[in-house]
């Protein structure tokens, strides 16, 4: 018979924080506060809370013998700690620290990271960081997740994640505008399951309620323009490589393939907007997109938007046209391609 409690979704919480590599190496779960930067980590108040992928945890090899027509359970060999295990997360924007901890590990970089003076900036020729089984360093490229369970002992804790891809977005008819963070950390080591205690300090101030609506600034290829709905995907994909440990869990990561931003901006079909069909099928279909309030409080700058799509949407409330892009460094990748710059003022 079941026990007689039972749980909301509500009673279980979600923290986060960037695993401090100089005090807690990459395949090492963090003990204490002090193995976070900055120290206690976040509150993450997400829009819902997923569990830890643990089905791609598993090696699984289901075998057909002879002489049998249903399976033995030998026959379905699995192993525990050889493969991925991932999180989800959907976070409508409340905290500035949180956002800049997400875009310090979409693209980990020491000089140009989103605590710079300068935000976030995808650089055109990016910062790389061995990331093996034991790293420790001042270039911190891991985070770490805790789902705070009601019953403590079932709570999950993912380390050593590397975050695989990052989209914001906002959208004049979803939040206020608001905007939103979604993405998916990936680790190659086993979460710990049990009682946590690293983010019992952690405090996450409600600093930033920006969006669309606070971008008095809205340009597409330099005309104004007035925008509906805007979103950017980066992806910085890792994989685990190597097998070590009792466990066999992972030897560390290689994170060399291609790092790929895209996105799309919807705009309303006024004249500006239209003449930007021609754009798209010229020769040069490169333009600049900015989205900004004049400040460091809101600021979204593509300047080597390639365009890839010019969809007409036409509806009895309005027309209006889509434009797919992909981000690029420019003519010989002389552009920055994508700065970020967001503060809780």
């Amino acid at each position: 018979m079941a026990t007689n409690r039972g749980y909301s979704g509500k009673e279980f919480r979600v923290f986060f924080g960037t695993q401090d590599l100089s005090a807690c190496a990459i395949g090492t779960a963090p003990s204490s506060a002090s193995h976070l930067a900055p120290a206690n980590g976040f509150e993450f108040r997400l829009n819902g809370v997923s569990d830890i992928a643990f089905d791609a945890g598993y090696s699984v090899t289901q075998l057909s013998r002879t002489g049998e027509r249903i399976k033995r359970a030998e026959d379905v060999i699995q192993h525990y700690g050889s493969g991925n295990w991932t999180f989800d997360f959907d976070y409508t924007v409340d905290s500035h620290a949180v956002l800049h901890n997400l875009l310090n590990l979409i693209y980990p970089s020491n000089a140009n990271g989103a605590d710079h003076a300068n935000g976030f900036v995808l650089d055109a020729t990016p910062t790389t960081d061995a990331m093996k089984h034991g790293q420790a360093g001042s270039l911190d490229t891991c985070g770490v997740i805790l789902i705070k369970n009601p019953e403590a002992a079932q709570s999950r804790l993912l380390h050593s994640a590397v975050l695989q891809n990052l989209t914001l977005s906002m959208d004049a008819g979803t939040d206020s505008g608001v905007l939103k963070a979604t993405g998916q950390f990936m680790s190659g080591y086993k979460p710990a399951i049990g009682s946590s205690t690293i983010f019992n300090s952690a405090v996450t101030t409600s600093d930033f309620a920006k969006g669309l609506f606070d971008c008095t600034t809205q340009t597409v290829g330099g005309d104004g323009a007035s925008v509906r709905a805007f979103s950017i995907t980066i992806n910085n994909p890792a994989s685990r490589i190597g097998y070590q440990g009792s466990d066999m869990e992972a030897d560390g990561y290689v994170r060399g393939a291609e790092i790929t931003a895209e996105g799309s901006i919807t705009i309303k079909a006024d004249d500006n907007a239209m003449q930007h069909l021609a754009t798209w099928q010229g020769a040069d279909q490169t333009m600049a997109i900015a989205l900004n309030n004049g400040g460091t409080t809101m600021h979204i700058a593509v300047p080597g938007a390639q365009m890839t799509g010019h969809s007409l949407d036409i509806a009895d409330e309005g027309a209006f046209i889509e434009i797919p892009f992909t981000v690029t460094s420019g003519a010989d990748g002389g552009t920055v391609p994508l700065t970020i710059k967001t503060t809780s003022s």
